[in-house]
C-alpha cells in the first residue's frame, strides 16, 4: 500500500511540474501586442473665423481624425492607421 501512496504522489508532482514547464514556456512565446500606428495633420486656420474653424473639425472628424491639441491657429489631429 505504501508504494503505491509514494508511486501516486510522484506521479502528481510530475503532473504539476510538467503543467508548470509548459505554462511558463507557453508566456515566454506568445507574442507582444503590437503598439498602434497613429498618422497626423494640422489644420490652419488663417481667417481666424470660428465657423469655418467648426466647419473643418466637424468634417475632419467625420473622416475619423481626434482633435488632439491646438497652438495658435494650428489645429493638430491623429487617427489611427
Amino acid at each position: 500500500m505504501r508504494p503505491r501512496l509514494y508511486l501516486s504522489l510522484l506521479t502528481g508532482i510530475l503532473l504539476c511540474l510538467a503543467g508548470w514547464t509548459t505554462h511558463a514556456q507557453l508566456q515566454k512565446s506568445a507574442p507582444a501586442p503590437a503598439a498602434r500606428a497613429w498618422e497626423y495633420r494640422v489644420l490652419n486656420n488663417p481667417t481666424n473665423s470660428r465657423y469655418i474653424a467648426e466647419k473643418m473639425l466637424n468634417d475632419a472628424g467625420a473622416q475619423g481624425w481626434e482633435l488632439v491639441g491646438i497652438s495658435g491657429n494650428d489645429c493638430f489631429l491623429k487617427r489611427a492607421k
